[in-house]
């Protein structure tokens, strides 16, 4: 497109404005899915190479931030966001930022349109340490997908932008936290993240 756009610029024909429009609107809309998805790949790619050390984590302080980063789409979804108190962890703060801020985000983009988006989070103190809990009653993840959707570059769903990025980065964060990430699901009625 680019190099079309320059030939058609550079010709001694008018410029076609329709036509310049489009094709600057198709330059732009790549442009922003290639940035997406090097941040992607460079969030990904930066789990677990943080030299710092764990340090207490307000898991409270840092949700009421994603939630803030988010409050466009939340609104724009007209989610009903529920957060129950949650703990301080030791962990790294920036990949337990994209773990809540990726679980949320899918929550967001995978909603149904035929009822009202609710999100609640919770957490709860077993014998191994802490387990979060994100649960929404969006589309669902079907049986034969939950295992592999945390594997790097798998869409379960096509329809949706993104690139298979997200999931896969939880699952690198809570392997860095010596947890793991798993869902449960009923199609078509919710997703709960632990």
């Amino acid at each position: 497109h680019t190099h079309q756009l320059l030939r058609g610029l550079q010709s001694d024909e008018p410029v076609n404005r329709e036509k310049l429009t489009h094709r600057l609107e198709r330059i732009a809309r790549t442009s922003e899915q290639m940035n997406q998805l090097i941040n992607g790949l460079l969030q990904y790619t930066q789990v677990g190479r943080s030299a710092m050390p764990f340090a207490p984590v307000d898991l409270d302080q840092l949700t009421r931030e994603v939630v803030e980063n988010l409050s466009h789409a939340i609104d724009a979804a007209h989610a009903e966001l529920s957060i129950d108190p949650l703990p301080t962890l030791m962990g790294d703060r920036t990949s337990l930022y994209q773990l809540i801020a990726n679980l949320l985000g899918n929550a967001l983009k995978f909603r149904s349109s035929s009822r009202p988006l609710k999100i609640h989070l919770t957490a709860e103190q077993n014998d191994e340490g802490w387990v979060l809990h994100i649960t929404d009653n969006g589309i669902g993840i079907p049986t034969h997908a939950q295992a592999r959707i945390f594997n790097c570059f798998v869409r379960e769903n096509e329809a949706t932008e993104g690139y298979g990025i997200g999931l896969a980065t939880c699952s690198l964060v809570a392997q860095q936290h010596k947890g793991r990430i798993w869902v449960e699901s009923a199609p078509d009625k919710w997703a709960r993240f632990w």
